[in-house]
């Protein structure tokens, strides 16, 4: 194949290609995870499988790793009412959903189910475009947000299966980003700062850590965070307090903060 991927985009849609088209197409960073990186060359998806779980490590244990998946996510859903849905999987993934109704009993002689078959429901959802042929949606922020986040806090306890689709859905999902985030778009008053926080700053930051094999993935961390401390720099004073024009949104502002803080840990 001629053209090459890399976190800094790619020409046509990545949806478009099957697994072994894409995994060789793919261009590495030097230093590249050998494993990964053969398997990839070689087309082998069984092989791609078994480096990323080996690869990845758990960056939560114990109650947050298994009941917080998605709880970060969820921090941003006020800023993207029209995922109300995906909100509320999220929510069920993460151990929010509340308590059961009056009347409503919890089943107590059925085995608990593991975080895999928790989420399935969520993986689904998330990648639902990748299974048609119709033409891709414009890329959702909050989406790839909860994405990254399940790759990030379950992806070495996920399915072998579950975990590429995963994998490749979200890398999709950000080189589609980078490449239709354009200049305009960074100055428009419309959208909001936390917003453009997200697009912008924690998602380039946080896919170039997660994808830190892929060619690109140094420059998505450096464009990233160099978005997040300007951010910083411009909304807040000397002292690090907010400025009063943010206070209406602080929570939504603070949230991408916070999650690339997190993750670069």
């Amino acid at each position: 194949m001629s053209s090459t991927i890399t976190l800094s985009g790619y020409k046509s849609d990545l949806a478009s290609l099957n697994d072994i088209e894409l995994l060789q197409a793919l261009a590495w960073e030097r230093g590249a995870d050998p494993a990964l990186k053969a398997a990839a060359t070689a087309g082998d998806v069984d092989a791609v499988q078994s480096a990323l779980l080996a690869a990845l490590q758990p960056q939560a244990t114990g109650r947050e790793s298994a009941l917080g998946c998605g709880a970060r996510t969820l921090w941003s859903l006020a800023a993207f009412p029209e995922e109300a849905d995906l909100g509320k999987l999220l929510s069920q993934v993460a151990g929010l959903s509340g308590k059961p109704r009056a009347g409503q009993k919890r089943a107590t002689n059925k085995a608990p189910k593991t975080l895999a078959q928790r989420i399935e429901p969520l993986i689904r959802r998330l990648t639902t475009e990748e299974d048609n042929d119709e033409p891709s949606e414009p890329v959702s922020p909050f989406a790839v947000v909860a994405a990254l986040e399940v790759l990030a806090l379950a992806g070495a306890r996920l399915r072998p299966e579950q975990l590429w689709k995963l994998w490749r859905h979200s890398l999709s999902q950000i080189v589609q980003l980078i490449r239709t985030n354009t200049d305009e778009d960074a100055h428009d008053p419309t959208i909001p700062a936390d917003v453009q926080l997200i697009e912008r700053g924690e998602l380039p930051f946080v896919a170039g850590a997660l994808f830190g094999d892929v060619a690109g993935a140094a420059d998505l961390i450096k464009a990233g965070r160099k978005v997040l401390a300007r951010s910083l720099s411009e909304n807040a004073d000397s002292d690090g307090t907010p400025r009063a024009e943010m206070i209406e949104r602080l929570p939504l502002w603070l949230a991408p903060l916070i999650r690339a803080s997190l993750i670069a840990k």
